[in-house]
């Protein structure tokens, strides 16, 4: 051969190897197996909430990269005595194999090893069925070669153990071990483990009665191995061959089925790791469980629970999530009430406190009137049904009172709560402020439980709000939305529908509210002044601190119960799916209860300690009477801790000068005393009605006015009349009434001195008050004045405007 031709043969014959390198590196396909999985979640230290079957209808959970030590010994034993020295193929194996199958002139023994094995499994996975002859078994050898190239043994056993078959439709060991022996890989005893590992070498010998004997057989044998080879002893040996093998199928946990279907609508196939503590899911179930039993009796079907855990330097972790927890013993609706938008009842009052605070409207002890008002149609009751006259605002959260709140609320613009509840994570609320009003803070808004959560979690860590750390997987993760964009959406469907879909945003964190007015807000949910539920904080919670808050929706529909302590967050919803209301379905008697219970269980609640008071809190001086920011008419001495917004807080309204006579038993003005005569001192002078439902409950509290001498004109009283309803300014909308008949305007109004007064609307005597001033009157559609007088003289207007609607009015009742 001339050189020529040498120097060709010896370049075809690299560029043949070449081409048979590259082939050789390019001969497993990527990904090794296919992505199908089922869909997993499991706890935060790695235990098996649920799962459901993958999209082919197998269960094949997604595995780790490592395999029990147990069972990774039996599997071993049983098909490949030298996996760890051979690199993918094993001659002694081969030779063996052969010499069986010569003697029997049949296949009797294959001698393929674990790695030949994952590549049978690859090519099975990816379609390949065809009939295993010798040039099949040439290609899974180079296939075993080359996956030993890019895997070490331990991951190579991994792929074996995830993708083998188990009988039936369970494929890999994570399925296995939960579908025969209802346990975690972890947990396989050495006969268990043994059991599994002689099931892939004839998967189908679980599927009838005659299998069990050779399962039994091949079993045992792997066990004597083990003994022989020292792995096991022989008391282990022996308590192993008593072992039962599995029989039928057992069903996987269902400890989080609602957040398991959660995860599988965000991201199906996945291999979900949750932010859930397993053992603390399942005592909270537990709990749950047997709170709804007791609230059969009041018509109480579902209720729902999440636990969220504040930790320092990161986002809120849910730790628990009850959908529902009539689902786990079946008597319920499988609906996942901790995302139901439902109405929030009061649960949104600490926010408009805290955002009242920030902008300087209010101070802690601030005294809000708590009298009869009305917005349009909208007239909102206190829970008792009982007004106060005046309250500090910090009593009024505490007590959760209505109408001081719904003033609030009036005074400072809904538009504001709404821009600081959206900014925090409150999704739901869809409409626009006009459309929502002063109603919601009252419950006018439907929120889900899971966002209330994270508006309280917002407090817990001091006014910053982020989303709520849930679960996450190789591709992404979960988190509750938190801030988002002020944009209302055009229904409610199609702003849970946004909702859901922000689950998968990475989201942002934003400081919503001064730490002052977070903890001041919490302060004041920690007060006394709650009897009914406070017997129960002290009962279950042995009164340790915590601050919480419990709301009920028009119609007893929705119970709900809220707490924070400076570790966790746990919110309680009690009602139906339906939206059915309940007699006696209040958030302190339905949800408070459970809440209570829930804080013992919790790892480290924090009940021996407290937030912190934050430093940059200011020391504001206060009427000590009226709790607004001191007047020059107030003593001076007494101080309250404010943001720094409170030191421009409005001033005292209500201590005035008054002009006594020189014996101080008669107020004078100059019609009837000398100006040098008259003894002028610094009077708390609140209106009528104030006034007098204040002294209803607390006589003592404010001295009284003293009356004008007999012979003085009273110039000063021209506010002894105060018309509460209708207002100056004010537009109702008649309606019908359930009978078909319109319904009447009841005008109320207040006296000072509780003297007779005669009304007139737009000029038609109404006649005068005897024992109450109230009238019930039915105005036509347009604009009215309203004129009260009584014998004195002393007079109130109010301008309003009527409308009169067709509609007829739903029934409602408004509770805390």
């Amino acid at each position: 051969m001339t050189a020529f031709a040498r120097r060709w043969w010896r370049l075809a014959a690299k560029v043949v190897a070449g081409l048979l390198a590259v082939g050789f590196l390019l001969l497993l396909p990527r990904p090794l197996f296919p992505d199908v999985y089922s869909t997993s979640l499991h706890d935060r230290h790695g235990a098996l909430l649920g799962a459901f079957t993958a999209s082919d209808g197998q269960w094949r959970i997604a595995a780790g990269d490592s395999v029990p030590e147990r069972f990774s010994l039996c599997v071993e034993a049983a098909e490949d005595a030298r996996f760890r020295y051979h690199p993918g193929i094993d001659p002694f194996s081969v030779v063996r194999a052969l010499r069986v199958d010569f003697r029997r002139d049949r296949a009797v023994q294959g001698g393929s090893t674990i790695t030949q094995q994952v590549a049978r499994l690859s090519r099975r996975a990816w379609g390949y069925h065809g009939r295993r002859g010798l040039g099949e078994k040439i290609l899974e050898a180079f296939w075993a070669l080359r996956l030993e190239m890019a895997w070490n043994k331990d991951e190579i056993l991994a792929l074996w153990a995830a993708h083998a078959p188990f009988g039936g439709n369970v494929v890999g060991l994570e399925a296995a071990a939960w579908r025969w022996y209802g346990k975690a890989p972890e947990s396989l005893s050495w006969g268990e483990a043994a059991a599994l590992a002689a099931l892939p070498n004839s998967p189908a010998r679980l599927g009838s009665a005659s299998g069990q004997a050779p399962l039994r057989e091949r079993r045992d044998w792997i066990l004597l191995r083990l003994l022989r080879e020292g792995r096991i002893d022989s008391m282990s040996w022996s308590l192993a061959r008593s072992e039962p093998l599995p029989g039928t199928a057992l069903p996987l946990p269902t400890r989080a089925p609602h957040l398991a279907e959660l995860v599988r609508a965000q991201g199906p196939g996945r291999d979900w790791r949750s932010e859930i503590d397993g053992a603390l899911q399942d005592d909270i179930a537990r709990s749950a469980a047997d709170q709804l039993r007791d609230l059969r009796g009041i018509g109480a079907r579902s209720l729902a629970v999440i636990a969220v855990e504040l930790v320092p330097g990161k986002a809120p972790a849910v730790r628990a999530w009850i959908g529902d927890a009539g689902a786990h013993d079946g008597l319920s609706a499988p609906v996942d009430m901790v995302l139901a938008p439902r109405s929030t009842g009061s649960t949104l009052k600490p926010f408009l406190y805290a955002l009242a605070l920030d902008r300087g409207l209010l101070l802690p002890t601030q005294w809000l009137p708590d009298v009869p008002a009305r917005w349009g149609d909208y007239r909102p009751r206190n829970s008792d049904g009982e007004f106060s006259g005046m309250v500090p605002a910090d009593q009024a959260l505490a007590r959760s009172l209505n109408v001081p709140w719904a003033r609030v609320l009036e005074e400072m613009g809904p538009a504001s709560l709404l821009g600081l509840l959206r900014r925090s994570g409150a999704r739901h609320l869809f409409r626009g402020p006009d459309a929502y009003g002063v109603p919601l803070v009252l419950g006018g808004g439907e929120l889900c439980l899971a966002e209330l959560a994270g508006l309280y979690a917002m407090l817990g860590n001091m006014g910053t709000a982020s989303p709520m750390d849930l679960a996450r997987s190789g591709t992404g993760g979960l988190r509750v939305p938190g801030p988002g964009e002020d944009l209302p959406a055009p229904s409610l469907g199609a702003a849970h529908e946004a909702f859901l879909a922000a689950f998968q945003e990475p989201g942002r964190t934003e400081q919503v509210l001064s730490p002052e007015a977070a903890w001041l807000a919490l302060e004041a949910l920690r007060k006394p002044g709650r009897i009914d539920e406070e017997e129960s904080w002290r009962a279950f919670s042995g009164g340790r601190p915590l601050a919480w808050k419990t709301g009920t929706s028009w119609g007893q529909r929705d119970a709900w119960a809220i707490g924070v302590s400076p570790r966790w967050v746990v919110g309680v919803w009690v009602g139906n799916p339906g939206g059915e209301g309940r007699p006696g379905l209040w958030g302190s008697y339905a949800a408070a209860p459970l809440l209570f219970r829930l804080f013992p269980l919790l790892p480290d609640s924090g009940y021996d300690r407290w937030f912190p008071r934050p430093a940059h809190l200011e020391s504001v001086e206060i009427c000590p009477e009226t709790g607004w920011r001191r007047s020059a008419l107030c003593p001076p001495g007494t101080f309250v801790w404010a943001p720094a917004a409170g030191r421009t807080a409005p001033l005292d309204r209500w201590h005035r000068l008054v002009h006594l006579d020189s014996g101080g038993l008669y107020r004078v003005d100059g019609s009837c005393e000398a100006p040098h005569r008259q003894v002028v001192k610094p009077w708390l002078v609140l209106p009528p009605a104030a006034d007098a439902y204040l002294r209803q409950a607390h006589p003592d509290l404010v001295p009284p006015l003293p009356p004008f001498r007999s012979d003085c004109r009273g110039s000063e009283d021209s506010d002894a009349i105060e018309i509460l309803v209708p207002e100056n300014g004010a537009h109702l909308t008649l309606p019908l009434d359930l009978d078909g008949t319109r319904q009447r305007l009841v005008v109320e109004l207040s006296h000072r001195w509780s003297l007779p007064v005669r009304c007139f609307l737009d000029g038609a005597d109404l006649g005068l008050s005897t024992l109450s001033p109230v009238w019930a009157v039915q105005p036509k559609p347009g604009t009215h004045d309203l004129l009260c007088e009584d014998a004195q003289g002393t007079r109130a207007a109010s301008r309003f405007s009527v409308d009169w609607s067709e509609e007829k009015p739903a029934r409602r009742s408004l509770r805390r």
